[in-house]
């Protein structure tokens, strides 16, 4: 038996596959850093090799976060909200809950943005883009990110800069593009102090592109223009649950169709 790469991490994406539920509870990254996620880290180690015991196999290896062909030649496009998760709270992310014929271009997206490569595709949103393009003909992208760039300090004009050369990229390969604004930010979370900037940049999207633009931050968010509670992991966590994947994804569909 033989494992590509050294440390648990490696062997616990290959069995688990990336996630914030495995990077929270792993790696002990945010809420996750406790005690108790400490004795879970080494009984989810101890299952993974297992599991490669039972099964025979050779080598454990992170996924690629390729996605998957799909007959309709339309994308869905975003970071971690896209990306499929192993965290049983949240389910399928809205990118693969508006329709058998879009495929999930969003796939293992954590951490990209308009102007940041994802931690482990090293893509930006534009860079996969592409990608899925030197693949096939595409007829449309529908497409949320930003919120990676908010919490990495960039600022709305480089995000719209990011924007342009999306927007660039679909008008010279004659693909139609669905503009979803980033969606509402939990009230309690550190990232909403940039809460002014996030309304920025949705304004600046739906003034350019008017019909094709949508806001689905009626549908999801309280009095005062946060998150409604309920819809994210945790009152700190960025990461929708079950209830808000499915807010989002219907508010993409009642718009689409």
């Amino acid at each position: 038996m033989k494992f590509r790469g050294t440390g648990y991490r490696s062997l616990a994406l290959g069995i688990f596959g990336p996630g914030p539920y495995t990077e929270r509870v792993l790696c002990g990254k945010g809420d996750g850093d406790n005690e108790g996620d400490g004795v879970l880290r080494g009984r989810l180690i101890g299952l993974a090799a297992l599991a490669c015991l039972l099964t025979a196999c050779t080598e454990v290896t992170p996924s690629t976060g390729q996605p998957a062909e799909v007959a309709g030649n339309v994308w869905a496009l975003g970071d971690s909200q896209a990306a499929n998760s192993n965290d049983p709270a949240r389910g399928l992310p809205w990118s693969l809950r508006i329709g058998a014929d879009v495929g999930n271009g969003g796939d293992a997206m954590y951490g990209a943005g308009w102007t940041l490569p994802g931690s482990y595709t090293g893509q930006t949103i534009l860079q996969r883009a592409t990608a899925l393009h030197d693949r096939g003909p595409i007829r449309e992208y529908v497409v949320m990110a930003g919120i990676n760039d908010l919490t990495g300090g960039r600022s709305v004009t480089q995000m719209l800069a990011g924007v342009t050369e999306f927007a660039n990229h679909a008008a010279a390969i004659g693909a139609k593009v669905t503009w979803v604004g980033v969606v509402p930010l939990p009230q309690t979370a550190t990232i909403s102090n940039r809460e002014a900037d996030r309304r920025a940049f949705n304004t600046a999207l739906a003034q350019r592109y008017g019909t094709r633009y949508l806001d689905c931050s009626p549908r999801m968010s309280n009095a005062a223009g946060y998150l409604t509670p309920g819809l994210s992991l945790g009152p700190l966590d960025l990461h929708l649950n079950n209830a808000g994947e499915q807010a989002l994804a219907d508010c993409i569909n009642a718009f689409r169709h």
